[in-house]
């Protein structure tokens, strides 16, 4: 059986932390709904749980979008039928957003574990660090796409 480290245990907790202040603010800013930050907890947790790296991934893509979300939303208003001024987002948009960089992130800490060091050139130490720095790499793409 393995043993949580103090070192895992501090970001577990500080991963909790988090993720709920940023779900409630979602919400009592009225841009997230119940179900949308459930959704948000759960992705927070993860992401901040399995790395800070992948955390602050998170925050960077969910603070620049809700930031390009409210752009121009005369414009988007006059051009959507349907447009809601801060319109809730449920679990399936967080979901939908989020899903594949959370299983990345539940990937990386399930197959290889603590965050290492990011490595690009063919030199690599080992596979399982070449397979982390790939990871990452492929979280910050999900997350600019």
């Amino acid at each position: 059986m393995t043993t949580i480290t103090l070192i895992q245990g501090i970001r577990i907790f500080v991963a909790s932390l988090l993720a709920l202040a940023l779900s409630m603010h979602g919400y009592k800013r009225k841009s997230l709904d119940t179900s949308g930050a459930a959704a948000a907890f759960i992705v927070g947790f993860i992401s901040l749980g399995s790395s800070y790296r992948f955390g602050s991934l998170l925050l960077l893509f969910y603070y620049s979008s809700s930031k390009l979300t409210k752009l121009k939303e005369d414009i988007k208003a006059k051009y959507e039928d349907d447009y809601a001024v801060g319109g809730q987002r449920n679990w399936i948009q967080v979901f939908a957003n989020s899903i594949l960089a959370v299983g990345l992130c539940l990937y990386h800490i399930l197959a290889i574990g603590e965050d290492s060091n990011l490595f690009f050139a063919s030199s690599t130490p080992d596979f399982l660090s070449h397979l982390s720095s790939q990871i990452s790499c492929m979280i910050v793409a999900h997350y600019a796409c």
